[in-house]
């Protein structure tokens, strides 16, 4: 393969490459600014209600959960 074959191959790689580069965070950048911030609903107190979901058994990692529900925090 000549020099000139090689560096026309490089210089199209590279600008495939940096196309595709462009391209993904093109993409990227509009579905983030498309996911819009919502605030939390609150109670009258405040506070923001959450859901916490664990594994089907109790496991000391779940502990403070346990606790927590235990003493009415």
């Amino acid at each position: 393969m000549s020099w000139d074959a090689t560096r026309r191959l490089l210089t199209d790689r590279r600008s495939l490459l940096g196309g595709a580069a462009a391209l993904g965070v093109g993409g990227a950048l509009a579905a983030l600014s498309s996911c819009g911030r919502t605030e939390a609903p609150v109670d009258e107190q405040g506070r923001v209600r959450l859901r916490f979901a664990t594994d089907w058994r109790a496991q000391a990692e779940h502990g403070g959960f346990y606790m927590a529900l235990a003493t009415g925090a």
